[in-house]
Protein backbone atom coordinates (compact mmCIF):
# COMPACT_ATOMS: atom_id res chain seq x y z
CA UNK A 1 0.00 0.00 0.00
CA UNK A 2 1.33 3.57 -0.67
CA UNK A 3 1.70 6.40 1.29
CA UNK A 4 -1.70 8.05 -0.56
CA UNK A 5 -3.97 5.30 -0.34
CA UNK A 6 -2.92 5.44 3.68
CA UNK A 7 -3.45 8.48 4.04
CA UNK A 8 -7.42 8.51 2.43
CA UNK A 9 -7.54 5.18 4.54
CA UNK A 10 -6.65 7.37 7.87
CA UNK A 11 -9.13 10.55 6.80
CA UNK A 12 -12.16 8.14 5.87
CA UNK A 13 -12.11 6.97 8.99
CA UNK A 14 -11.67 10.39 10.76
CA UNK A 15 -15.14 11.83 12.33
CA UNK A 16 -15.44 15.63 10.90
CA UNK A 17 -17.39 17.74 13.13
CA UNK A 18 -19.42 20.63 11.59
CA UNK A 19 -17.85 23.36 13.94
CA UNK A 20 -14.24 24.27 14.05
CA UNK A 21 -12.02 23.27 16.80
CA UNK A 22 -10.11 26.69 17.98
CA UNK A 23 -6.90 25.90 19.38
CA UNK A 24 -5.38 28.14 22.13
CA UNK A 25 -1.49 29.31 22.44
CA UNK A 26 0.38 27.94 25.23
CA UNK A 27 0.82 30.90 27.75
CA UNK A 28 3.79 32.57 28.24
CA UNK A 29 5.28 32.98 32.17
CA UNK A 30 5.52 36.55 33.07
CA UNK A 31 8.80 37.88 33.46
CA UNK A 32 7.50 39.78 36.79
CA UNK A 33 10.21 38.76 39.93
CA UNK A 34 9.04 36.00 42.08
CA UNK A 35 9.87 36.20 45.60
CA UNK A 36 11.75 33.45 46.87
CA UNK A 37 10.27 31.55 49.98
CA UNK A 38 12.62 29.21 51.83
CA UNK A 39 11.58 25.63 52.09
CA UNK A 40 9.16 24.62 55.33
CA UNK A 41 10.82 22.03 57.52
CA UNK A 42 10.81 18.88 56.38
CA UNK A 43 9.83 19.56 52.56
CA UNK A 44 12.13 19.73 50.02
CA UNK A 45 12.38 22.25 47.32
CA UNK A 46 11.13 21.49 43.72
CA UNK A 47 14.03 21.12 42.55
CA UNK A 48 15.64 18.73 45.22
CA UNK A 49 12.49 16.59 44.51
CA UNK A 50 13.26 16.55 40.97
CA UNK A 51 17.18 15.60 41.48
CA UNK A 52 16.06 12.85 44.25
CA UNK A 53 15.93 9.43 43.62
CA UNK A 54 12.99 7.59 44.11
CA UNK A 55 14.31 5.95 47.63
CA UNK A 56 15.20 9.14 48.90
CA UNK A 57 11.37 10.44 47.87
CA UNK A 58 10.13 7.25 49.69
CA UNK A 59 11.94 7.72 52.99
CA UNK A 60 10.96 11.44 52.80
CA UNK A 61 7.55 10.92 52.75
CA UNK A 62 8.00 8.13 55.60
CA UNK A 63 10.17 10.69 57.97
CA UNK A 64 6.84 13.31 56.99
CA UNK A 65 4.41 10.87 57.44
CA UNK A 66 6.18 9.78 61.09
CA UNK A 67 6.56 13.43 62.75
CA UNK A 68 3.12 13.82 61.85
CA UNK A 69 2.11 10.68 63.45
CA UNK A 70 4.29 11.51 65.98
CA UNK A 71 2.72 15.07 66.67
CA UNK A 72 -0.89 13.43 66.70
CA UNK A 73 -0.07 10.43 68.89
CA UNK A 74 1.09 12.87 71.30
CA UNK A 75 -1.58 14.89 71.28
CA UNK A 76 -4.23 12.51 71.61
CA UNK A 77 -2.28 10.78 74.06
CA UNK A 78 -2.14 13.82 76.03
CA UNK A 79 -5.35 14.07 75.88
CA UNK A 80 -6.25 11.09 76.61
CA UNK A 81 -3.89 10.87 79.65
CA UNK A 82 -5.96 14.05 81.09
CA UNK A 83 -8.97 12.22 80.88
CA UNK A 84 -8.01 9.07 81.96
CA UNK A 85 -5.80 11.20 85.07
CA UNK A 86 -9.55 12.92 85.54
CA UNK A 87 -11.63 10.08 86.12
CA UNK A 88 -9.09 8.03 88.05
CA UNK A 89 -8.51 11.22 90.46
CA UNK A 90 -12.62 11.99 90.21
CA UNK A 91 -12.97 7.60 91.06
CA UNK A 92 -10.05 8.14 94.01
CA UNK A 93 -11.91 11.04 95.56
CA UNK A 94 -15.20 9.50 95.60
CA UNK A 95 -13.64 6.23 97.47
CA UNK A 96 -11.55 8.61 99.80
CA UNK A 97 -14.74 10.70 101.00
CA UNK A 98 -16.84 7.33 101.19
CA UNK A 99 -14.29 5.91 103.25
CA UNK A 100 -13.64 8.39 105.62
CA UNK A 101 -17.61 8.20 105.94
CA UNK A 102 -17.72 4.98 107.15
CA UNK A 103 -15.02 5.15 109.04
CA UNK A 104 -16.93 8.46 110.53
CA UNK A 105 -19.76 6.45 111.16
CA UNK A 106 -18.21 3.57 112.55
CA UNK A 107 -16.57 5.65 115.21
CA UNK A 108 -19.80 7.34 115.93
CA UNK A 109 -21.65 3.49 116.48
CA UNK A 110 -18.70 2.33 118.47
CA UNK A 111 -18.85 5.35 120.75
CA UNK A 112 -22.83 4.94 121.14
CA UNK A 113 -22.05 0.99 122.07
CA UNK A 114 -19.38 1.91 124.62
CA UNK A 115 -21.98 4.38 125.96
CA UNK A 116 -25.26 2.20 126.03
CA UNK A 117 -22.67 -0.61 127.68
CA UNK A 118 -21.45 1.52 130.07
CA UNK A 119 -25.54 2.27 131.15
CA UNK A 120 -26.35 -0.76 131.14
CA UNK A 121 -23.10 -2.02 133.68
CA UNK A 122 -24.47 1.04 135.98
CA UNK A 123 -28.29 -0.26 135.52
CA UNK A 124 -27.02 -3.66 136.64
CA UNK A 125 -25.30 -2.97 139.50
CA UNK A 126 -28.03 -0.79 140.71
CA UNK A 127 -30.29 -3.51 140.50
CA UNK A 128 -27.72 -5.56 142.06
CA UNK A 129 -27.36 -3.10 144.84
CA UNK A 130 -31.00 -2.69 145.39
CA UNK A 131 -31.57 -5.65 147.92
CA UNK A 132 -28.91 -4.47 150.05
CA UNK A 133 -29.67 -0.98 150.02
CA UNK A 134 -33.48 -2.07 151.09
CA UNK A 135 -32.14 -4.00 153.71
CA UNK A 136 -29.70 -1.03 155.38
CA UNK A 137 -32.76 1.00 155.09
CA UNK A 138 -35.20 -1.06 156.69
CA UNK A 139 -32.52 -1.74 159.38
CA UNK A 140 -32.06 2.39 160.18
CA UNK A 141 -35.78 2.60 160.08
CA UNK A 142 -35.83 -0.06 162.70
CA UNK A 143 -33.00 1.42 164.87
CA UNK A 144 -35.22 4.78 164.60
CA UNK A 145 -38.45 2.47 165.76
CA UNK A 146 -36.70 1.03 168.58
CA UNK A 147 -34.96 4.53 169.38
CA UNK A 148 -38.38 6.88 169.13
CA UNK A 149 -40.75 3.56 171.09
CA UNK A 150 -38.09 3.93 173.88
CA UNK A 151 -38.28 7.91 174.12
CA UNK A 152 -42.17 7.78 174.17
CA UNK A 153 -42.28 4.36 176.63
CA UNK A 154 -39.83 6.34 178.54
CA UNK A 155 -41.64 9.31 178.73
CA UNK A 156 -45.36 8.11 179.32
CA UNK A 157 -43.58 5.96 182.20
CA UNK A 158 -41.33 8.48 183.61
CA UNK A 159 -44.66 10.92 183.71
CA UNK A 160 -46.99 8.10 185.14
CA UNK A 161 -43.88 6.65 187.70
CA UNK A 162 -43.52 10.29 189.03
CA UNK A 163 -47.35 10.72 190.14
CA UNK A 164 -48.91 9.31 193.16
CA UNK A 165 -50.81 6.08 191.80
CA UNK A 166 -48.14 5.72 189.05
CA UNK A 167 -45.83 4.43 191.77
CA UNK A 168 -48.58 2.93 194.00
CA UNK A 169 -49.29 0.95 190.77
CA UNK A 170 -45.72 -0.30 189.87
CA UNK A 171 -45.46 -1.57 193.89
CA UNK A 172 -48.27 -3.32 193.38
CA UNK A 173 -47.44 -4.71 190.01
CA UNK A 174 -43.89 -6.16 191.65
CA UNK A 175 -45.53 -7.34 195.15
CA UNK A 176 -47.91 -9.63 192.88
CA UNK A 177 -45.08 -11.50 191.90
CA UNK A 178 -43.98 -12.70 195.34
CA UNK A 179 -45.70 -16.18 196.09
CA UNK A 180 -43.58 -17.22 198.66
CA UNK A 181 -43.95 -16.50 202.51
CA UNK A 182 -41.77 -14.76 205.17
CA UNK A 183 -40.76 -10.83 206.10
CA UNK A 184 -40.72 -8.47 202.98
CA UNK A 185 -39.11 -5.29 202.53
CA UNK A 186 -40.19 -2.66 200.55
CA UNK A 187 -37.05 0.12 199.59
CA UNK A 188 -38.19 3.02 198.10
CA UNK A 189 -37.25 6.57 197.21
CA UNK A 190 -37.46 8.96 200.25
CA UNK A 191 -40.42 11.30 198.64
CA UNK A 192 -41.86 7.63 197.29
CA UNK A 193 -41.47 6.61 200.94
CA UNK A 194 -44.09 9.52 202.29
CA UNK A 195 -46.65 7.63 199.82
CA UNK A 196 -47.30 4.27 201.73
CA UNK A 197 -47.75 5.04 205.48
CA UNK A 198 -49.90 1.59 205.36
CA UNK A 199 -47.75 -0.93 203.56
CA UNK A 200 -49.50 -3.98 205.25
CA UNK A 201 -52.47 -3.20 202.63
CA UNK A 202 -50.21 -3.68 200.01
CA UNK A 203 -49.52 -7.74 200.78
CA UNK A 204 -52.42 -8.74 203.25
CA UNK A 205 -51.75 -11.38 205.19
CA UNK A 206 -48.18 -10.96 204.95
CA UNK A 207 -45.41 -8.71 207.23
CA UNK A 208 -44.94 -5.87 205.15
CA UNK A 209 -42.80 -3.19 205.55
CA UNK A 210 -41.44 0.20 203.81
CA UNK A 211 -37.74 1.64 204.14
CA UNK A 212 -36.37 5.27 202.71
CA UNK A 213 -33.86 4.43 200.39
CA UNK A 214 -31.46 7.14 198.81
CA UNK A 215 -30.33 4.65 196.21
CA UNK A 216 -33.80 4.22 194.81
CA UNK A 217 -34.55 6.45 191.73
CA UNK A 218 -37.66 7.79 192.18
CA UNK A 219 -40.99 5.93 190.76
CA UNK A 220 -39.11 2.95 190.94
CA UNK A 221 -38.51 0.55 194.59
CA UNK A 222 -36.56 -2.91 195.28
CA UNK A 223 -38.05 -5.30 197.48
CA UNK A 224 -36.36 -7.45 199.57
CA UNK A 225 -37.74 -11.42 200.81
CA UNK A 226 -36.83 -14.36 202.45
CA UNK A 227 -35.38 -15.71 198.55
CA UNK A 228 -33.65 -12.54 197.39
CA UNK A 229 -34.48 -9.03 196.11
CA UNK A 230 -36.93 -7.79 193.30
CA UNK A 231 -35.96 -5.10 191.21
CA UNK A 232 -38.77 -2.94 190.17
CA UNK A 233 -36.73 0.66 189.49
CA UNK A 234 -38.04 2.15 186.88
CA UNK A 235 -34.87 2.24 185.30
CA UNK A 236 -34.32 -1.85 185.11
CA UNK A 237 -37.68 -1.96 183.57
CA UNK A 238 -36.66 0.05 180.93
CA UNK A 239 -33.84 -1.33 180.49
CA UNK A 240 -35.16 -4.71 179.97
CA UNK A 241 -37.91 -3.10 177.38
CA UNK A 242 -35.07 -1.93 175.46
CA UNK A 243 -33.68 -5.11 175.40
CA UNK A 244 -36.78 -6.52 173.87
CA UNK A 245 -37.14 -4.21 171.44
CA UNK A 246 -33.17 -5.30 170.08
CA UNK A 247 -34.60 -8.66 170.16
CA UNK A 248 -37.43 -8.41 168.11
CA UNK A 249 -35.25 -6.12 165.94
CA UNK A 250 -32.41 -8.27 165.46
CA UNK A 251 -35.02 -11.33 164.50
CA UNK A 252 -36.58 -9.92 161.91
CA UNK A 253 -33.31 -8.30 159.86
CA UNK A 254 -31.97 -12.31 160.44
CA UNK A 255 -34.93 -13.27 159.04
CA UNK A 256 -34.61 -10.64 156.01
CA UNK A 257 -31.05 -11.93 155.46
CA UNK A 258 -32.15 -15.33 155.10
CA UNK A 259 -34.83 -14.84 152.21
CA UNK A 260 -33.25 -15.52 148.89
CA UNK A 261 -32.47 -12.34 147.07
CA UNK A 262 -33.31 -10.99 143.72
CA UNK A 263 -31.85 -13.20 140.53
CA UNK A 264 -28.94 -11.36 139.23
CA UNK A 265 -29.53 -9.92 135.65
CA UNK A 266 -27.81 -12.02 132.55
CA UNK A 267 -26.19 -9.96 130.14
CA UNK A 268 -28.07 -10.78 126.45
CA UNK A 269 -24.98 -12.40 124.16
CA UNK A 270 -24.98 -10.04 120.85
CA UNK A 271 -26.48 -11.91 118.11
Amino acid sequence: MDKDSHSQQVLHRLELHPLPRVLSRPHVLSEAPVLARAPESGVQSPKAVATASPAEIQEQAWQEGYQRGLIQGQEEGSRLGREEGFSDGRQEGLAAAEKESLQSVQKAIDAAQAELHKRETQLASLLKDIPARIADCLARAEDDMVALTHASVCRIVGSAAVAPDGVRQIVQQAMEQLRSGGQVVIRLHPADYQLFADAASLLPGREVSCVSDGQVALGGCLIDYPQGTLDARLETQLRQFTDLLLRVRNSAAADTAAEPSLPARQEENPS
